[in-house]
């Protein structure tokens, strides 16, 4: 594996872990564990570690976006937010589909 995969690997890694670890926080404030949160949440988890991992090959525009929409999902786990949470999740999937066939 080359220099450059093994960081774009390790840096993919650490924004992961670093979105693990927010979402981790956010439920144990709220007396939930991460386990049942991602059980919970799964489809917006597997969203945003879809987006991710898609982020170094999008266009500027698309990046602003999705970065967005991962700030929006948060936002809504945060507040418990069903109907933020069920929109943003949604636009991000719709944007990643675009994104993946282009």
């Amino acid at each position: 594996m080359s220099r450059r995969a093994l960081r774009c690997f390790a840096a993919t890694f650490a924004r992961n872990a670093a979105a693990r670890k927010r979402i981790q926080d956010r439920f144990a404030s709220h007396g939930a564990s991460f386990e049942e949160a991602e059980e919970e949440l799964g489809e917006p988890v597997d969203q945003i570690r879809r987006s991710r991992r898609l982020l170094d090959e999008m266009h500027a525009e698309d990046k602003e976006e999705v970065i967005a929409l991962q700030e929006a999902i948060e936002s809504a786990v945060a507040s418990h937010d069903q109907k933020s949470l069920t929109e943003a999740v949604r636009s991000l999937k719709e944007l990643l589909f675009f994104v993946e066939g282009d």
